[in-house]
């Protein structure tokens, strides 16, 4: 089944909420008019072709209804490929993640040859990274006409900011090979476990929130397999009845690596 971005967004969005949304509120959500909603659910219940149906109701909305797990699982993780949660673009989204993971400045021609761009380009996209950040609390991008480029910041920042802009294309540029392979088998595995903890402390959470805290999970724990390490925080104390603790103790012992109390707050 072929579909365009803004039918992919608006179909996973319609999957990961439970409850009727209104065509207005869809609208609200996607950027763009009810009317194009409209259109786009009729467009969208035929493309199913019986993997699932879209309900309509005169006064609640739209809502999903038998959508087969499968087919979930292959809608989520191309959604997750494909999708960017912040305003850079792709380009500059791939660059702002290398540099997160730089422990030293990175000059403008390397920069250039990595990305394989003129200087032209990198001095422009860099450009855009500084009046990004600069409205970002919490981190800082130097630029010196000597050593480069260096991202600055409190860690917990540059892995939230990180996992927001982590699309699995930016991710090529940025892991080896085993890198790549534990990203994608973990992710799976994360997917899995959050979906069965939520269910079982009937905790709901918005589409955009959920991918997003699998890629913080994931993205902590590359980062602090590359020597970025959280300072530990003595005065918290994770319930242990609750889903973030439930689940985080099962992602440890399944990814084979232990959360310190920091990385948990």
């Amino acid at each position: 089944m072929k579909l365009n971005n803004k039918e992919l967004q608006l179909l996973y969005t319609l999957m990961m909420t439970p409850q009727w949304k209104t065509s207005k509120e869809l609208a609200q959500e996607l950027g763009v008019n009810e009317k194009k909603i409209q259109k786009a659910i009729k467009i969208l219940d035929d493309k199913l072709e019986g993997k699932g149906h879209i309900i309509s109701h005169l006064r609640k909305g739209y809502k999903m209804d038998g959508l087969l797990q499968d087919f979930k699982d292959e809608l989520f993780f191309e959604y997750e490929f494909n999708e960017s949660f912040f305003n850079l673009n792709d380009r500059s989204a791939t660059i702002a993640l290398y540099l997160l993971f730089q422990k030293e400045y990175i000059t403008m021609n390397k920069l250039a040859e990595k990305f394989y761009l003129s200087k032209t380009t990198v001095f422009s996209e860099i450009k855009k990274l500084k009046q990004w950040m600069d409205e970002t609390e919490g981190l800082y991008l130097e630029v010196s006409r000597i050593k480069g480029v260096k991202i600055y910041g409190d860690e917990r920042v540059k892995r939230y900011e990180g996992s927001c802009f982590s699309q699995f294309d930016s991710l090529y540029h940025l892991l080896n090979e085993e890198e790549i392979i534990f990203y994608k088998e973990k992710f799976k595995i994360c997917y899995q476990v959050l979906k069965s903890e939520l269910i079982k402390y009937h905790f709901n959470i918005s589409g955009q929130d959920y991918v997003r805290l699998i890629r913080y999970i994931l993205i902590s724990i590359l980062r602090t397999k590359n020597g970025f390490i959280l300072k530990e925080d003595e005065a918290f104390v994770m319930p242990r009845e609750s889903v973030v603790y439930s689940f985080i103790k099962t992602i440890s012992t399944l990814c084979q690596y232990q959360f310190s109390q920091a990385e948990i707050l």
